[in-house]
């Protein structure tokens, strides 16, 4: 008969040893509970207690600092986006103008961007081999 379970193994009943006189468990007793068992008597355990709903305090605080740090870069990459934004609004004059230019002169503004683009790829290659 078992009088006992615990999480790592199940106890056995008291035992009596030299006549009755000392009592305690026999520490050779070798039932043990397999994972599932363990998992199932944990479960049961907390939902004995009440506590079926509970998430351990150090799982939270982990997902807390992950919200924490994820909600940084978030706001990081806000303010880069502002920021090139704002470079992007202050290039659209020039783009006209450049494309004001391009129909004065008698010029395919797109062909002078490719030319262009192709130049300074040329130039960034020849800095690299520097």
């Amino acid at each position: 008969m078992l009088e006992c379970v615990s999480i790592q193994r199940v106890l056995p009943p008291v035992s009596y040893f030299s006549e009755g006189k000392n009592t305690g468990r026999n520490v050779k007793y070798t039932v043990a509970l397999s994972g599932t068992e363990t998992k199932q008597l944990k479960a049961s355990l907390i939902h004995a207690v009440g506590a079926s709903g509970y998430v351990p305090y150090n799982d939270v605080l982990q997902t807390q600092l992950k919200v924490d740090q994820l909600q940084e870069i978030i706001d990081q990459l806000k303010a880069d986006l502002k920021a090139r934004d704002g470079a992007l609004e202050r290039l659209v004059p020039v783009q006209h103008l450049a494309e004001r230019w391009a129909v004065d002169m008698g010029l395919v503004f797109e062909e002078e961007l490719e030319f262009q683009r192709n130049l300074d790829a040329a130039d960034e290659t020849e800095t690299e081999d520097i």
